[in-house]
């Protein structure tokens, strides 16, 4: 699975990178909305995860401007924020999201959604990404962000 990352915090972008890269996934981090449309210009991905509250452009309104083209109306997106109120959610899924997680991300929530929007027809993963991040094996996470015993 080819995975475009939008995260303007690069320590919470550098945290997502490398929980996708340790599951086996080809993924690209941008800090801009502006770096993620030149990504989606440069190379197909079959996946958007993305942050909502960004400055310049919100998650939101990039969704939009990217469900007017034929390339990427049908674009699978996960969103991911710190805001995370009904009204966020509400306006957010009526861009077409495919699902929502709330910061602060913890792994396994991240893992269940991949999981997700494989589940729901999208069939995204290789057999060996669906087997590493159903069993959901601690191997794949950063120390920094282990449940502790």
């Amino acid at each position: 699975m080819k995975i475009l990352l939008l995260e303007d915090e690069p320590e919470v972008g550098e945290m997502i990178l490398t929980l996708l890269q340790r599951w086996n996934m080809d993924a690209v981090l941008t800090q801009t909305p502006q770096e993620a449309v030149e990504a989606l210009k440069d190379d197909r991905v079959d996946l958007l995860i993305t942050d909502l509250v960004m400055p310049i452009m919100t998650g939101t309104e990039l969704i939009q401007k990217l469900r007017r083209t034929d390339q990427y109306k049908d674009l699978p997106v996960l969103m991911i924020s710190g805001k995370a109120d009904k009204q966020d959610i509400i306006d957010a899924t009526r861009t077409g999201i495919s699902d929502f997680v709330a910061k602060p991300l913890h792994p396994g929530d991240l893992r269940k959604r991949l999981l997700a929007i494989d589940r729901a027809g999208q069939r995204l993963l290789s057999d060996q990404q669906y087997l590493q991040l159903r069993h959901g094996s601690t191997a794949c996470v950063p120390q920094a962000y282990r449940p502790q015993s």
